[in-house]
């Protein structure tokens, strides 16, 4: 699988270098929180983005090489005149924090779904991570009335998993008011414990899931999703990232103050309309 992690300047991990890191990669998904959320995190840890705290030293080591992705280049999401290229697979390392971030910035091929997640998954079995966190959202329509306040800011979240340890479910549900997804009846859409899953625009986070407990084993795996619709999200983005820097233990992160919009959020719907049209 070396061919499909391509490292930069000659970067290699060494074996058994990130055993006991968190991976946290996104899903292409409704509203795109989780890039948005992956965006947050990199722009908080980034080296050499102005940051005067120790713990930034978030470094680009290498992108991943599929063809299952569409291909896509352009300039640095993160500095006016940066030098930083954006690529779609990208691959970011913070050995203080224990933690590799995955930012993906264009879709999978629709009918190589199941290839590309065999594919990443196997380069992910080739290390023991302690946590494999995989953010998705879907639209908050289909969440049933009685679930939609049920946290203490209305703006839900709930989880998937395979393996994951049961500390970490105590503390999604007890510290951070997040809960299992439910299975609904496919005609009434209620609560049904003979129900399915229904995660309509949630991406491929069940086929990761799904090829997960195949190829991955022993190794945890936790995929948030956040409940929402299209539109501007970044408040959602903000709100995923803090229970993000709080399950990875950045408890300074996890305060809204602290987050910086990147620079390439400038711009994300255009400029203002000209007020000659009014």
């Amino acid at each position: 699988m070396s061919s499909f992690f391509v490292p930069y300047d000659g970067y290699q991990p060494k074996n058994n270098e990130w055993n006991g890191y968190s991976v946290i990669l996104p899903c292409i998904s409704v509203g795109n929180v989780p890039q948005l959320s992956i965006d947050l995190l990199i722009n908080r840890f980034l080296t050499n983005c102005n940051r005067s705290t120790d713990s930034s030293d978030l470094e680009l080591i290498g992108y991943l090489d599929s063809p299952y992705v569409r291909p896509f280049a352009g300039p640095d999401p993160f500095r006016l005149d940066g030098s930083l290229l954006s690529t779609s697979l990208q691959v970011f390392v913070s050995k203080s924090k224990k933690l590799i971030l995955i930012q993906q910035r264009s879709p999978i091929y629709k009918e190589y779904r199941d290839q590309f997640y065999q594919q990443i998954l196997q380069w992910l079995s080739c290390h023991r991570f302690e946590l494999i966190i995989v953010l998705s959202s879907t639209f908050d329509q289909f969440l049933a009335p009685e679930f939609v306040n049920d946290d203490q800011e209305g703006i839900p979240i709930r989880y998937l998993s395979n393996n994951l340890k049961k500390e970490t479910e105590s503390f999604l549900n007890e510290k951070l008011a997040i809960k299992p997804v439910m299975k609904v009846d496919p005609e009434s859409m209620r609560p049904s414990d003979n129900g399915k899953i229904h995660l309509p625009g949630s991406g491929s986070a069940r086929s990761f899931l799904r090829f997960g407990g195949r190829l991955l084993v022993e190794q945890p795996i936790l995929c948030l999703v956040m409940y929402c619709s299209e539109g501007d999200n970044r408040y959602h983005s903000v709100y995923l990232a803090n229970k993000i820097a709080k399950i990875i233990n950045d408890d300074d992160a996890s305060k809204n103050h602290r987050w910086q919009e990147p620079f390439s959020w400038r711009m994300m719907f255009g400029e203002e309309p000209p007020p000659e049209i009014y």
